[in-house]
């Protein structure tokens, strides 16, 4: 009987001949590559698009009369998916089926994230596909092979620095870098968004406008502006870009019908994440402002309060597992100590000069015990200790193939705006997220590989004194 068995399977096996597929599987998450060979793709015409289970693919091209090659955006469905490569003029070529693989637990079922900046994996203040998939949540949906629908931006759209931002002899900036990348992308990205009729068009800035966006996250929002909306028009342009993007011109300026936390709910996730839900609660304050900052910018205990609780309450409300981090002490950043040793400079007493820095930093320990109450309320909400890991980090720098990283700007830890990480620096934030997971849902999910990410990472020393920075490694 098993010879016969042996038989049939070699007779399918010759009958149907070798894939047309270089891989027959792979998982949810995605952002892998395949190429699918057929010669009846020699008769479709330029340009080409692929998708999977309807789900289009990126970075698409030929590679053959008879071959192309694509890169898979995951899919939120496991099991065989049609693959489709579709030509000018509507024709279109089925080579197969790949088979999308499950999470690794099944709480990543419809994983869902939010928050802000770090969660959409900004760097050098700006996002682009790159630095979205390096950001945080992108890395711990990778490492659970979950799907992560991510709203991935082209490059050459939203304002980037550069070297001439800087003084590359000391490596200092040469003003402040958020308004002069504000008042580029003022500048320049209408123009770009703009058809031959004049109407804006921000589905231009996505490879694929028609993905259902599952990381919502908005640079810059608030636990009030998750509930509600960000003020000012860069914000709500980006979040029609996330979940509204098919809006027209006259409706560019008004927010989206559904604001953030809205999304979030309509989306029934099993899993939430947020990296950064409170930290633009209190890192708002103006330091380029003459004399002492002011803290009136921060947002007052009672709006961070009921906010937070509207939030807690409508996500507990899914039935899904919640990971919340901890906000991170936003005066440990080195533009904070700066605007003390400016005061000092200037002859403010010292009360003067640290006092704005100390009241701050009592709020943000305030923060976190208002987030730690709350939460305590809601056995699936979970906080992470995220504020712990960077208060470490900044004491104590972190060892990565046997050298230690300072949290220092060009030191390997932070991207050029010295605010937001490097991809070292998710993958160290990733990874605490991934160890709470494990520990509340009893998974095995794995590590990010930190030293693989420093090896490749465009803001180590190494990479950062090759690209114009001889300055790098030296504050």
């Amino acid at each position: 009987m098993r010879s016969l068995l042996g038989l049939v399977a070699v007779s399918i096996l010759f009958a149907c001949g070798p894939s047309p597929l270089s891989r027959e599987s792979g998982p949810a998450f995605g952002h892998f590559e395949v190429t699918a060979k057929d010669a009846a793709l020699a008769s479709l015409e330029e340009p080409l698009s692929v998708t999977v289970g309807g789900v289009a693919a990126y970075e698409v091209k030929r590679t053959g009369t008879d071959a192309v090659v694509f890169t898979v955006q995951g899919h939120s469905t496991p099991g065989l998916q049609e693959v489709v490569v579709r030509g000018r003029g509507g024709s279109a070529v089925t080579v197969g089926s790949l088979r999308v693989e499950a999470p690794r637990h099944p709480a990543f079922a419809r994983m869902v994230a939010f928050g802000a900046s770090l969660t959409m994996g900004t760097q050098d203040a700006t996002i682009h596909a790159r630095t979205q998939l390096h950001g945080p949540a992108t890395l711990v949906a990778r490492q659970a092979g979950a799907y992560l629908g991510l709203p991935l931006l082209k490059t050459g759209y939203l304002p980037t620095l550069t070297p001439d931002d800087f003084d590359l002899a000391t490596c200092t900036e040469k003003g402040d870098l958020f308004s002069a990348l504000g008042h580029r992308a003022t500048k320049e990205l209408i123009p770009k968004l703009k058809d031959r009729d004049g109407n804006v068009i921000i589905s231009r800035m996505r490879v694929d406008p028609r993905l259902t966006v599952t990381n919502l996250a908005v640079g810059g929002t608030r636990v009030t502006e998750v509930v509600h909306h960000p003020p000012g028009l860069l914000a709500i342009v980006l979040e029609h870009l996330v979940w509204d993007v098919d809006v027209d011109t006259a409706g560019l300026i008004e927010p989206p019908a559904e604001s953030q936390l809205d999304r979030v709910v309509a989306l029934q996730p099993t899993l939430v994440l947020s990296t950064d839900l409170i930290g633009n609660d209190y890192n708002n304050v103006n330091l380029n402002a003459e004399g002492v900052p002011s803290l009136d910018a921060v947002t007052s205990d009672e709006d961070f309060t009921a906010a937070l609780r509207t939030v807690l309450q409508r996500l507990d409300a899914t039935g899904a597992h919640v990971f919340l981090a901890t906000g991170p002490d936003a005066t440990l950043l080195p533009r904070y100590d700066a605007k003390v040793a400016e005061l000092r400079a200037r002859g403010f007493s010292e009360a003067d000069a640290t006092g704005w820095r100390d009241g701050l930093r009592a709020r943000i320990t305030h923060f976190n015990e208002i987030l730690l109450v709350e939460t305590a309320r809601y056995p699936r909400v979970h906080v992470v200790d995220v504020a712990g890991k960077v208060r470490d980090i900044f004491a104590n720098g972190l060892v990565v193939g046997g050298q230690t990283l300072p949290a220092v700007p060009f030191g390997g830890l932070l991207s050029l705006d010295s605010m937001h990480f490097s991809d070292t620096g998710y993958a160290v934030l990733a990874n605490t997220f991934l160890e709470e997971v494990n520990r509340v849902l009893q998974a095995d999910l794995p590590p990010v590989d930190v030293e693989a990410a420093h090896a490749d990472d465009p803001y180590s020393v190494e990479a950062l004194r090759a690209n114009g920075f001889p300055c790098a490694g030296t504050r």
